[in-house]
């Protein structure tokens, strides 16, 4: 369980071995569900591991859609008919409500993976979970902020300097990524940290 987390968080900030960090960290959450008896930890993992099917799956989904619009954008449009572009209509928007539908699961994992940090940390006493998630809700509050301070600065002539407006974006950025690798440093660093043995389960509620 702790290798498991530790080194799923580890991978998830590092390209390429970041494909495989979602079934890790999901696989850790259900064995911590599994020994401290906690639903919202079983939840949590099962969740992770199922959206990252999906994604891969909607991926696969947008790869087959639109390899006519990319096979005709290499022939240089040349053989691209109105037919086909109504053939694919029905496809792409039936994808994009897909994708949709998606993002919304993803945030529901989000919250359950935050939500799992807090109470880890209550259960095990590690500071590193609680350290965790609030890196996770201060990169979104910075991100917040960031997108809301560019669409706020993005007046007509600000537009027309566009490399001067890009540099100001990835400048901001800057915190928001830092942040958002911290994040997953922290919640490895608790699974590392995690005792041999797990905790007993809480006592049962004695009846009133």
């Amino acid at each position: 369980m702790k290798i498991l987390g530790g080194l799923g968080y580890i991978f998830s900030i590092i390209p390429v071995l970041n494909i495989i960090a979602p079934i890790l960290v999901g696989i850790a959450w259900i064995q911590m569900g599994g020994r401290t008896r906690q639903t919202l930890f079983k939840a949590t993992g099962i969740l992770m591991i199922v959206s990252f099917i999906l994604v891969i799956g909607l991926f696969a989904a947008f790869f087959a859609v639109l390899s006519p619009l990319i096979s005709s954008a290499l022939s240089g449009f040349t053989n691209l008919s109105p037919t086909v572009l109504l053939t694919l209509m029905p496809a792409v928007g039936a994808l994009v409500v897909v994708a949709i539908a998606a993002a919304v699961f993803g945030l529901v994992v989000f919250v359950l993976e935050l939500v799992s940090h807090f109470r880890a940390a209550d259960i095990y006493a590690l500071n590193w979970f609680r350290r965790a998630a609030w890196m996770r809700i201060i990169a979104i509050i910075l991100a917040m902020v960031v997108v809301a301070v560019v669409l706020a600065n993005a007046t007509p002539p600000t537009l027309l300097e566009q490399s001067f407006t890009a540099s100001i974006f990835l400048l901001a950025l800057i915190p928001v990524i830092i942040v958002g690798v911290l994040a997953p440093i922290f919640s490895a660093i608790a699974f590392f940290s995690l005792p041999e043995e797990s905790l007993p389960p809480p006592p049962p509620a004695q009846p009133a």
